[in-house]
């Protein structure tokens, strides 16, 4: 599920109060990571993360999305900008045919020095409307950071143990101290768990 290779930057955001982190076996591999309202029934509601290297301008980039939701025959619509913890991003609607039926995603696409960082939440259409607002949230809070570590008070500490985990000594420190920082939100937990 956590897939970091050489990311530049690291894409943090707050998902839905209550939803729950997806089966790693179950999103798609470009997934970093991904949460689900496991409250629903059939399809359930979805957030997840992706990221991609890319060389292309935003505006070649969503003609290329675009060119695939119609290829997939998909309803693509670029809902212009919205405003995230690290500025614009590109907010894409995007519609299609499930087996539970239409179904609504919501993709905010934020581009920096060559990356793609992709917000893609996901719902019946039938019950977007409800899950709208959280969404908008979890949007909002998109952030990106380059650096995990300098997130947290005790930095020193929290890279001695990642070091001393990276290198096999058995210890249970570094999970111990990043357990502890859950002011930091699930998703900065998740990745420094990843590293």
């Amino acid at each position: 599920m956590l897939t970091l290779g050489l990311i530049l930057s690291h894409c943090l955001f707050t998902p839905p109060p209550n939803w729950e982190i997806a089966d790693p076996k179950m999103p798609s591999q470009r997934a970093i990571v991904s949460f689900v309202d496991k409250q629903k029934g059939g399809f359930c509601p979805s957030i997840n993360l992706t990221h991609e290297r890319i060389t292309l301008s935003t505006e070649q980039y969503l003609a290329i999305v675009q060119k695939n939701c119609k290829a997939n025959k998909q309803k693509w619509r670029h809902l212009g900008k919205i405003e995230t913890k690290s500025g614009p991003a590109e907010l894409v609607e995007i519609e299609t045919v499930t087996k539970f039926g239409p179904a609504r995603l919501l993709q905010a696409i934020l581009i920096r020095n060559g990356e793609a960082y992709i917000l893609t939440a996901g719902a019946l259409k039938k019950d977007f409307g409800k899950q709208a607002s959280l969404i908008h949230q979890s949007i909002s809070s998109m952030t990106l950071c380059d650096d995990l570590f300098a997130l947290v008070e005790d930095e020193k500490g929290l890279r001695e143990a990642w070091q001393k985990k990276k290198e096999g000594v058995e210890s249970t420190a570094f999970k111990q101290m990043v357990l502890e920082q859950s002011n930091l939100g699930i998703v900065w937990q998740l990745l420094m768990m990843g590293l």
